[in-house]
């Protein structure tokens, strides 16, 4: 089985999705490391899919500088 993964970008945030394949009711948000959502992270999420959770990864990482 392979999970449906999708780079996400809206309103100014980043992330990472993923999706089993079969409808799930559950769900995980994974922290990303101090690297951003880089292989690691994106495999960790691919494997929670696989495993029937949806995982979503939030890239919290300052790109432009602080505010």
């Amino acid at each position: 089985m392979s999970p449906k993964s999708q780079d996400v970008k809206q309103s100014g945030l980043f992330g990472f999705l993923a999706q089993p394949d079969a409808p799930t009711k559950g769900g995980v948000v994974i922290l990303p490391t101090i690297f951003g959502v880089n292989a690691f992270v994106r495999g960790y999420a691919e494997t929670l899919a696989r495993a029937g959770l949806a995982a979503a990864v939030w890239d919290g990482t300052i790109t432009k500088g602080c505010p």
